[in-house]
């Protein structure tokens, strides 16, 4: 490997791009980690309250970031108010990604979701009329989109079968990568007048405003008492859980007032700090990776973050792809890297 990169480095290309390759692969792998390690914790904590604890982990980068890097002497007000606007877009994102996680395989969950690039494009040729289809970006679209349709869409007995796309998993990463492709078109703008770090920490910080809220919400509505609501929360448990009467959430024999860290926590607390931290981690180093190198080259790396998560989803989760499923996810890859490393050319 040390022989390869001192090879490489003779290479022009890299020399000139040294510094946004290395931070676009080290963006590469956190992505692709962070993604891949969903599953757990929205199973056990749904889609809401696994967005607000990853996010208090990821504000404990975001926050020193800001705090320690240059700041814009002017701020747009229009530009701020957008990021409020992206940051609602950038939520429901995550919310239905978590739900797919939660719902679906993580090796064909986080292939579909990373077709974001596709409607991002599509918007920008639609509604912002400033990007065309080359011929390379357009075979990456039709690839993309042949991967799709292979993913779940079957040939039996001489009939298309569509039963596979009421699986539930597919089509929230679908929403997850349309409501993440439109917030990712109109960040240009934001950041442009924001900056990158401000702009991070208002956009992670309003999503743990909106997972909070919703996470309430939902469990005020499921909780008939304060004990209900701290089990359901998930943080907490009693410390003679089997004491406590089912019928009015009350301890037995009106002892046993304390409350522990739950089970569930201590055991996917450290997941979600990883998903929180390495998620934070790519997103800073994405933006190094913008300022050194192109956007095509820094896109064409950072687009192959599924692949590890693929690999994760099968060895780890033991999940099991027929051919089929395998050439399909191999399509959407190569599909949105041709989108992403050849739309600007």
């Amino acid at each position: 490997m040390a022989n390869l990169i001192s090879v490489l480095l003779y290479i022009p290309f890299f020399q000139d791009n040294s510094v946004g390759i290395l931070a676009s692969v080290i963006s590469m792998i956190c992505f692709g980690f962070a993604d891949s390690l969903w599953r757990g914790p929205t199973q056990v904590f749904g889609a809401a309250r696994t967005i607000l604890f990853r996010n208090f982990f990821v504000l404990l980068v975001i926050l020193p970031y800001y705090l320690f890097t240059e700041r814009r002497s002017f701020i747009s007000t229009d530009a701020v108010l957008a990021t409020f606007g992206i940051s609602i877009l950038s939520y429901l994102g995550l919310f239905f990604f978590a739900k797919a996680t939660r719902a679906g395989l993580t090796s064909v969950v986080v292939p579909v979701s990373s077709t974001n690039t596709l409607f991002t494009l599509l918007l920008h040729i639609v509604i912002l009329d400033n990007a065309l289809i080359n011929g390379i970006a357009g075979f990456g679209i039709g690839l993309t989109v042949l991967g799709l349709i292979m993913l779940k869409v079957n040939w039996r007995n001489g009939k298309f079968d569509l039963v596979l796309l009421k699986e539930s998993g597919f089509r929230y990463a679908l929403l997850a990568a349309l409501f993440w492709g439109v917030s990712f078109g109109y960040s240009w703008f934001a950041v442009t007048f924001v900056g990158p770090a401000l702009f991070s920490l208002i956009q992670e910080g309003i999503i743990l405003v909106l997972a909070a809220g919703h996470s309430f919400v939902l469990l005020y509505l499921h909780s008939s008492s304060e004990n209900k609501f701290k089990r359901q929360l998930g943080l907490f448990e009693h410390e003679h859980e089997e004491d406590i009467h089912p019928q009015n959430d009350q301890p037995a024999n009106g002892s046993g007032s304390k409350w522990k860290l739950s089970r569930q926590w201590k055991q996917y607390s450290f997941v979600i700090g990883l998903i929180g931290i390495l998620g934070a981690i790519g997103s800073l180093f994405n933006t190094i990776a913008l300022d050194k190198a192109s956007i095509n080259t820094v896109t064409g790396i950072v687009v192959i973050a599924p692949v590890i998560s693929v690999f994760f989803g099968q060895l780890y989760y033991g999940e099991r792809l027929s051919l089929q499923q395998k050439i399909a996810i191999f399509f959407i890859i190569a599909g949105v890297f041709v989108i992403s490393y050849f739309r600007y050319y």
